[in-house]
């Protein structure tokens, strides 16, 4: 009786010890599982993160991370090149960039730019360490044709190349072309400086400011020469300007000091325009000057009366639309091949109701 009683007891032992070490084992499968989903859910969450914001100076770079969302299916950094950061127009293409980014979530945006818009080894040496860096798209203003080679470097190790602003024609790998309107634009305002002179543009003299190896530049400037010629007037000089305030200023005093009849000047670009307003104010005459980009110098002198009209180039969307082409790109799906913007005559009776482009 009592050797029986000591049997049931071992075997009850027995089947405790079993079951409380399967509970064990369970307990212990069903934390490490939690900890595994945990880690790559806080993984995922960290890639995604919103970061602050940041505005990048001429020469330097900048890293701006994107919020969070759902539109990229993966983290994406994208290389944002343009000419110069020392032209406040490629700020706003930046900002532009920058907003788009945020909005689609998981985008990083990689600002990088030369001193000046005519060091090309400097922006080639850019574009260059942003693919060394690993970039997974380009949008990049080139500065003329002789960046083809690294771009097409980039198409090859399958980085998409966004052109904005200046196109390269024989770049066909390009993934697509983003611009303003540049001849259309440049004949709208110049419209505007025809129809100021009235009756008097029959052989009225006028002066152009170009800016050699700019192909969209001189896009602009041949579109306004061909409607100044149609009207009747005269081309008597054209010396570059560069978008550059203090070159345009000194090419401006030498063209009316040449030619101190010049009854129009178109100034190619923002910066050439607010140059040559100055130079004719110095010279005190009366002198219908036009611009092209919109930037504040340029909305200053219409409001002060020394610039007649410029074009208002809507750069944070060029910025926000290389983006999109970007992506959609990365995504496998299709794009527009060219797309362009269309900018905004200013004149003194719209300037209040716009603001400039930087």
């Amino acid at each position: 009786m009592k050797k029986s009683s000591i049997g049931v007891i071992v075997v009850a032992a027995s089947l405790t010890m079993a079951l409380t070490s399967c509970n064990r084992a369970s307990t212990s499968s069903s934390t490490t599982s939690t900890s595994s989903s945990s880690t790559a859910s806080a993984g995922s969450d960290s890639t995604a993160s919103a970061g602050s914001d940041s505005t990048a100076s001429a020469g330097s770079d900048s890293t701006t991370p994107a919020g969070s969302g759902s539109s990229a299916l993966k983290a994406i950094t994208i290389g944002v090149v343009p000419k110069t950061l020392q032209n406040p127009v490629w700020q706003g293409v930046i900002k532009g960039a920058e907003d788009q980014a945020k909005t689609k979530g998981n985008i990083t945006i990689k600002a990088s730019a030369p001193n000046s818009e005519e060091d090309i080894t400097g922006q080639i040496n850019k574009i260059q360490d942003l693919i060394t860096q690993g970039v997974d798209a380009l949008v990049v203003a080139p500065d003329g044709d002789s960046l083809q080679p690294i771009l097409q470097q980039a198409v090859d190790k399958g980085i998409p190349v966004v052109l904005i602003d200046t196109d390269i024609k024989g770049f066909t790998a390009k993934t697509a072309y983003v611009s303003s309107d540049q001849a259309g634009g440049a004949k709208a305002v110049t419209d505007v400086a025809v129809k100021a002179l009235g009756p008097d543009v029959k052989g009225a003299e006028v002066g152009l400011l170009d800016f050699p190896g700019n192909t969209t530049v001189q896009a602009r400037v041949d579109a306004a020469k061909q409607v100044y010629e149609a009207a009747g007037a005269k081309i008597v000089s054209q010396l570059p300007g560069k978008c550059d305030r203090a070159t345009a200023l000194n090419s401006t005093t030498d063209m009316l000091t040449a030619h101190p009849n010049i009854k129009a000047i178109f100034g190619g670009c923002g910066q050439g325009a607010t140059g040559a307003a100055l130079a004719v104010g110095n010279a005190k005459k009366t002198v219908f000057v036009t611009g092209f980009d919109g930037i504040n110098g340029e909305f200053k002198d219409i409001q002060e009366g020394t610039m007649l009209a410029t074009i208002l180039q809507d750069f944070p969307k060029i910025g926000a639309q290389a983006v999109d082409i970007a992506v959609a790109a990365l995504n496998k799906q299709a794009v527009n091949k060219t797309d362009q913007i269309p900018g905004i005559v200013i004149t003194k009776d719209n300037v209040s109701k716009y603001q400039p482009a930087g």
